[in-house]
């Protein structure tokens, strides 16, 4: 699923829906995937500290909907208003599930971070998002590895994502993105195409075209370069439609 462990993680899936339609009605103005409007939106900055691992030891996790690595230690995590959110795990969608002005990207990466609350007894989430694209020459070592160690564990080395909030992204709270749909998760979206220092947002297509072997429920259809390649398709038969949010919604705050 979108993101998170949950009691009712097992209920749903890309190929068989029939437990989504009690899900059908579920509105809320923080609910996620969202289109993000350029022209209505403030980028936020500096406002985490990233603290990840050049040696994190993960799991390879199963399933049908997306490439899953559970995280074996508590040693890459995050401090976000003054509070400690552990990494637990990253997942891909392909193509992504959030857009920019109505543009799907190639692949979506998250990383999904839990804190918590001693006082509240309540866990809270954060999704740190990498939306992705595509490169003839240029892959990251994080793309590389997900797709030449198929179906096993690895030790990745997370470390260059913690410049990530040097550059502008968009946060904003929201839900999970598929059943049933967690609430008041904060969310933090990095387009490759606003990342400004050395950060490596790419997949080499040779990697994206045998990604999308493995996982041909969830693939997008369309696969080029460059801008072209920002125009791949959205999830097959994934109801959920994507969502305007705009300053009135009083989400988004420049720091």
């Amino acid at each position: 699923m979108c993101d998170c462990k949950c009691p009712h993680a097992n209920e749903w899936s890309y190929n068989d829906q029939s437990n989504w339609p009690s899900y059908r009605n579920f509105y809320s103005i923080l609910r996620t995937p969202i289109n993000i409007n350029t022209l209505n939106v403030i980028q936020d900055i500096n406002k985490i500290q990233i603290h990840y691992s050049n040696n994190q030891n993960t799991h390879y996790i199963p399933n049908d909907k997306f490439t899953e690595y559970e995280c074996l230690d508590n040693s890459s995590y995050l401090i976000y208003d003054g509070k400690k959110y552990i990494l637990e795990q990253f997942h891909f969608h392909n193509s992504s599930e959030n857009t920019k002005n109505n543009i799907y990207y190639p692949l979506e990466c998250h990383f999904v971070h839990s804190y918590y609350d001693e006082i509240n007894l309540q866990t809270n989430l954060l999704v740190i998002s990498l939306l992705m694209k595509v490169s003839k020459i240029n892959g990251s070592d994080l793309t590389h590895n997900i797709v030449e160690n198929f179906d096993k564990d690895v030790v990745f080395d997370l470390s260059q994502y913690n410049k990530l909030t040097n550059n502008r992204y968009y946060q904003f709270i929201g839900t999970t993105t598929t059943p049933p749909f967690i609430p008041n998760v904060t969310w933090n979206l990095f387009f490759y195409d606003d990342i400004t220092n050395d950060i490596n947002f790419n997949i080499l297509e040779k990697d994206y075209k045998n990604y999308l072997k493995f996982f041909s429920n969830n693939k997008s259809n369309y696969l080029a370069y460059d801008n072209e390649n920002r125009q791949s398709q959205p999830l097959q038969n994934n109801f959920i439609s994507i969502k305007e949010i705009n300053l009135q919604n009083n989400i988004y705050n420049n720091h």
